[in-house]
């Protein structure tokens, strides 16, 4: 399979105000220098601690946020680099569903006029193709008729999170990211938005960014991992990959509890120590190292890079280097 989308050496800072008469700001790290790929066809969850950068990812790539450098490949294209008009033309090829169905729902307006928006946003004003591909399109998420004269309020969480889904695959994207999808919902429900995805994907040949701290939800979803702590990936592998070996020692202590994880082989129970370091002033060398137990010098003073230890399996640890 080839890539739909590269992301290279991807960064944001956010700037914070120390106050109004302050002339010093404050930077919070959120996203710096990340790397990946995501083949056509695939998934690759997306796992980390709140406050890691997950969210910040997504919203890079679909422009909702500007990046401060990096690229952003997608079809052979730099998104990033071209002007807002021409976005436009690519923005339908890439669409996001809010962990906040509510959030995403423009209260005053019915069901059909949300999902009817996207058309009207691209210029798209065919009414009798619109209405039959609402329908078709309620039915692929498991809505029905009588959802489409309904508001937002009289909705469940789970039937909002469907009208988001359907919003976001109105003009059939190649790329689809997903940012805590089912976090708000019960287990029930939240299990039939996930299998509702899974057939999804297979129906329109979609790409999945899957964002989630659950991390029996990422095991689900995903073909592949990637790990991310304080800023950067630490670790990416497919699932297999990651059952067998687990390199990092921050994925080993994230995905410890997680019994689908555990290699019979070589079990291992790993405690984390310590609270994740202020992303206004991570620590020098490796973000990791003030709460890992088998930290080196080096890592004290120098950041360790992402390199390959395994086909497709990468990998930030001085430990391996």
């Amino acid at each position: 399979m080839s890539d739909l989308i590269q992301v290279r050496n991807l960064k944001k800072h956010f700037s914070l105000d120390s106050g109004f008469f302050s002339k010093n700001t404050t930077k919070v790290i959120a996203v710096d220098g990340v790397d990946f790929s995501i083949r056509q066809g695939e998934t690759l969850g997306l796992v980390g601690e709140s406050g890691c950068g997950k969210t910040t990812i997504g919203r890079l790539l679909t422009r909702v946020i500007a990046s401060d450098s990096g690229q952003v490949i997608f079809e052979g294209q730099n998104i990033l680099s071209i002007p807002d008009s021409k976005f436009r033309d690519i923005q339908k090829d890439i669409q996001m569903v809010f962990q906040d169905p509510q959030a995403s729902l423009n209260p005053r307006m019915t069901i059909k006029a949300s999902i009817m928006e996207p058309f009207i946003v691209h210029h798209i004003y065919d009414k009798d193709s619109i209405d039959s591909e609402i329908l078709h399109l309620i039915n692929i998420v498991g809505l029905n008729p009588e959802h489409l004269n309904r508001y937002p309020k009289e909705l469940s969480g789970g039937q909002q999170q469907r009208v988001g889904i359907c919003k976001a695959i109105a003009l059939k994207p190649k790329l689809l990211i997903l940012d805590e999808p089912t976090s708000s919902l019960d287990v029930c429900i939240q299990a039939q938005i996930l299998n509702a995805l899974k057939k999804l994907q297979s129906e329109m040949n979609l790409t999945y960014l899957f964002i989630s701290h659950d991390l029996s939800v990422i095991h689900y979803m995903s073909d592949r991992i990637a790990v991310m702590y304080l800023g950067q990936i630490v670790e990416i592998a497919s699932i297999q990959q990651l059952i067998d070996d687990m390199f990092h020692p921050y994925t080993r202590a994230l995905f410890s509890a997680v019994l689908t994880f555990r290699n019979e082989a070589r079990r291992f129970d790993v405690v984390l120590k310590g609270d994740v370091p202020n992303p206004m002033k991570p620590p020098d060398g490796c973000r990791f190292h003030p709460r890992c137990d088998q930290r080196l010098k080096i890592c004290e003073t120098e950041m360790p890079t992402l390199f390959e230890v395994a086909r497709d399996h990468f990998v930030r640890c001085h430990l391996l280097a």
